[in-house]
């Protein structure tokens, strides 16, 4: 799981400029576009995480699966 409220609040306020603002910066853009593409491994553990811990617990029929985990190159 995420291992601090500060790097979920990073996240948070990340993912709010991307939803929520009308970016006429390319270059403000751009590293946004990039912060939240090297976020997504994290998401993806995170989500990763929850489901497992969840399915332990919880006995359903169904359950979905878990996302597959990319490593991000940096640079990329």
């Amino acid at each position: 799981m995420i291992d601090s409220a500060e790097i979920w609040m990073i996240l948070r306020v990340l993912r709010n400029q991307m939803v929520h603002e009308y970016m006429v910066d390319a270059e403000k853009f751009a590293l946004t576009l990039n912060q939240a593409h090297v976020s997504v491994t994290l998401l993806v553990a995170t989500y990763n995480a929850i489901n497992d811990y969840a399915r332990k617990r919880i006995s359903v029929a169904e359950w979905p699966g878990l996302l597959p985990v990319r490593e991000v190159e940096k640079g990329s």
